[in-house]
């Protein structure tokens, strides 16, 4: 399904989704806990779906009902199994470790940008942990039992590794240590600290060492599920764009993509606190910015197309991490960019581009959720039409997304035509 947006006036309250990152690590410490919960959850993903299947698929049970998540008990799972990740990296690299701890074969089958996605750091330390690792194409078949002892991370990737590890050492008899290299995203490692701590679970850091006893058990989270901050980031933009939003709710937590409204601040967003309610007022003018990204990747993409409106040029570093998420990030954002009519180039692991605005046009936002919805809320203030591939893939992180562009005014017309693949024209 592809979209094309007109240019349109957006004004309205945006009831946020839950915090997917923040979901993904309930669903798991309740299955642990292994006591009954609810989990109240606005706006269910197609990545949290597939955690939640994946979770039954080691013998949880689970029930959906007017956005609320049932946790059920546990039952005796089957010895061997399937596991369908889609193309969540979460599910995939939490619950690799957990089936591990659990020693539970299972095969992990991966779609489409997810096969293609790093999995070597695991294929490489785990196999010293008693776990048997074989991969045949987007399929990955694990057995054996995981024990602990030292595991050494390069972090310069994802964090990820380290939550799934985090969560599953706990369950093992014999203490562990890891040991993150490089690392990136704290911020992310931090919440999974925070809950776990909520779970009864120890933690001991020491800077980039974490200390694990062995033998721990999981108590039920008693943390509400914040409101998603990466998802905030488009609305952000809206706003930075001269529209009326009104974001509900919105608190404050250790979600990395928070950061990025500080960006947003400084590119001239200006806000008015209302109680749980935060107005994002139109700035006087879109100021150029200089960004390093390797802390909140999922907040580049919305600030990248609000500097194409900023007076001026600006440079965004540290980009290496888009490299390799659901599209190469860097090559799709200046694809389009360029087929908008802005001047950008991708120098260094990074962007630069000149600002003043987009024209009409075509994007290829490679089934990428996060191309699609930043360029569909720059697409409101283009000179034209702006027509976007794969305008479905929001699903994955934010099923509502449409329904609340279109509540707040904005035009779109969704259609079967394909959109046209372009090049990366260089300055």
């Amino acid at each position: 399904m592809n979209a094309t947006i007109f240019p349109s006036q957006l004004k309205g309250t945006v009831k946020l989704p839950s915090s997917k990152s923040l979901v993904h690590r309930h669903l798991i410490a309740s299955f642990l806990a292994g006591e009954k919960r609810e989990i109240p959850v606005r706006g269910l993903s197609q990545d949290i779906l597939h955690t939640m299947k994946g979770l039954y698929a080691l013998g949880g049970d689970f029930s959906i009902k007017d956005e609320k998540i049932f946790f059920r008990g546990r039952r005796t799972p089957s010895e061997e199994g399937e596991i369908f990740c889609g193309e969540s990296a979460s599910t995939l690299r939490f619950l690799i470790p957990l089936a591990g701890a659990l020693g539970l074969k299972r095969v992990f089958v991966m779609e489409d940008s997810l096969a293609r996605r790093p999995l070597k750091l695991y294929e490489k330390l785990l196999p010293a942990h008693g776990i048997k690792l074989q991969r045949d194409g987007n399929r990955l078949e694990i057995s054996g039992k995981l024990t602990g002892g030292n595991f050494c991370i390069d972090g310069s990737e994802s964090s990820q590794w380290v939550t799934g590890l985090l969560m599953s050492l706990p369950l093992l008899q014999e203490n562990s240590e890891i040991v993150v290299e490089n690392p990136s995203s704290q911020n992310y490692i931090d919440l999974t600290l925070e809950l776990l701590g909520d779970c009864g679970i120890a933690i001991h850091r020491a800077e980039n060492e974490y200390e694990i006893l062995g033998g721990q058990a999981y108590r039920s989270p008693t943390q509400t599920v914040a409101e998603d901050a990466s998802q905030a980031c488009f609305w952000f933009l809206a706003g930075l764009l001269g529209h009326d939003i009104r974001l509900s709710p919105w608190g404050e937590d250790a979600q990395a993509d928070r950061k990025a409204l500080k960006v947003f601040e400084t590119m001239g967003l200006r806000l008015k606190r209302e109680e749980k309610t935060l107005r994002l007022l139109s700035p006087r003018v879109i100021r150029p910015v200089k960004v390093f990204g390797d802390e909140f990747p999922d907040g580049i993409p919305p600030l990248v197309l609000g500097a194409a409106f900023a007076k001026g040029q600006s440079r965004f570093q540290k980009l290496h991490r888009l490299r390799i998420k659901e599209s190469d990030r860097l090559e799709t954002l200046v694809k389009g960019l360029q087929n908008l009519k802005v001047k950008a180039d991708i120098q260094e692991e990074g962007i630069i581009l000149q600002g003043g605005g987009l024209s009409g046009g075509l994007v290829h936002t490679q089934k990428d959720h996060r191309m699609v919805m930043a360029f569909a809320i720059g697409a409101t203030k283009a000179t034209g039409s702006v027509s976007l591939s794969d305008g479905e893939s929001v699903k994955k992180s934010y099923p509502d997304f449409w329904r609340d562009f279109q509540a707040m005014g904005g035009k779109v017309i969704f259609h079967e035509e394909k959109v046209k693949e372009s090049k990366v024209l260089n300055l």
